[in-house]
């Protein structure tokens, strides 16, 4: 193993002066590239595969094949894989997709079909991308509406645009073929909708290096991502993880990424802003006739609200579970905090129940109370709603 003084990484852009590479000897040039003749098929290739000092990614040092911009799937998917597949866009939309009914999904990358056909009808409306007139048809006689373009052309992102933007958008085993994956997760970024998700799988590479298979090098992938290098490319696009895994006996690793925050600290500062203003209108109508109002909960969020709004000055006590707290005043309000029992002893007129995870808990408490509490409400985050 050498010094590589040339040559950049791919995921962080750094000189690779201070990273090493081995070289391989005669690989095959390709895994697509079969002969009609013998002597056609003996061309070989040199090439040279090293890992980044700065990120750790390994990348091989060669041009992408001939074909990249072509997705090409050797066999159609298995009985098994398709249960696979169809099982995992049902959970992506009960835990990912808030159970959206209406869900706009792209594939980038669609080859033949056959995952754009079962997103079809999972989700109802998918558009699919492949190049080259083949894969097309093939996706289009699925159903599919398929369009002949790729990241890399510079008609990418204008011929998808006129779609609106996707909920989903989908890219299975095709970053580690492109010579610029960060480009296209940033094209992926600006055709997802705010609350939308994107679905990464790439090849799971920590089996080949841990069991040193140098055989499953080829031309056709020019990154090797484990699951750390797989985060680090798409952070570096602007996008986070919420859910990283692998599948597919060890083989595939899988990434749920969506939009970062931009300005996170002005983000929480102007919402809840306007937190305060809905809640100062809630008490200066709706509810400016009541006047024994308790809040249920002394945890930190809700500690948090009462002490910076109107919650302050309106609130009669706290109500809390913990005998630790009863008894005590909570801080920056000093209302004195109560047992859930002394609501029975005066029942409230408003009752907010702030708890967090524990609201439906507390609300079927309060049910069996069976008090006549005129309003109940609950607050999750800054959504405060009447039960």
């Amino acid at each position: 193993m050498v010094n590589i003084n040339h040559r950049k990484c791919i995921i962080c852009n750094g000189l690779l002066n201070k990273s090493v590479f081995i070289e391989i000897e005669n690989m095959p040039p390709s895994a697509q590239g079969f002969e009609d003749t013998k002597e056609k098929s003996l061309k070989r290739q040199n090439g040279k595969i090293f890992q980044c000092s700065r990120c750790g990614h390994i990348q091989l040092d060669s041009q992408p094949v001939s074909y990249y911009k072509n997705v090409i799937r050797s066999v159609g998917i298995s009985s098994e894989m398709n249960t696979y597949r169809r099982d995992q866009f049902v959970n992506l939309r009960s835990n990912f997709l808030n159970q959206r009914e209406k869900v706009n999904v792209l594939e980038v990358g669609s080859a033949s079909g056959d995952y754009a056909k079962i997103l079809l009808e999972t989700f109802g409306n998918v558009v699919a991308t492949e190049k080259g007139e083949q894969g097309r048809k093939l996706t289009i006689e699925k159903g599919v509406n398929c369009v002949d373009t790729h990241p890399d052309e510079k008609d990418f992102k204008s011929k998808l645009v006129s779609y609106s933007c996707f909920d989903l958008i989908c890219c299975f085993s095709y970053l580690e073929h492109l010579p610029d994956p960060i480009h296209t997760l940033l094209l992926f970024a600006e055709l997802l909708s705010e609350n939308g998700i994107i679905l990464i799988e790439v090849p799971n590479s920590e089996m080949i290096f841990r069991n040193g298979l140098l055989n499953e090098v080829i031309p056709d992938h020019i990154s090797y991502f484990t699951t750390n290098t797989s985060i680090e490319m798409v952070s570096r696009a602007g996008l986070e993880v919420v859910n990283s895994s692998t599948s597919w006996s060890d083989y595939i690793i899988t990434l749920i990424c969506r939009k970062r925050t931009e300005n996170p600290l002005d983000n929480m500062f102007q919402r809840y802003e306007d937190f305060k203003e809905k809640l100062n209108s809630l008490f200066d109508h709706k509810l400016k006739d009541y006047s024994n109002i308790v809040v249920w909960g002394a945890g930190h969020q809700a500690l948090f609200t009462i002490s910076t709004t109107i919650l302050k000055s309106v609130v009669n006590y706290i109500v809390d579970s913990s005998p630790a707290k009863q008894g005590l005043y909570a801080p920056g309000s000093g209302l004195q905090i109560k047992a859930p029992s002394d609501l029975k002893v005066n029942i409230p007129d408003v009752l907010i129940i702030a708890c967090a995870g524990y609201n439906n808990e507390v609300k079927k408490i309060v049910k069996s109370y069976n008090l006549g509490i005129q309003r109940i409400y609950t607050l999750n985050g800054l959504i405060l709603e009447e039960v």
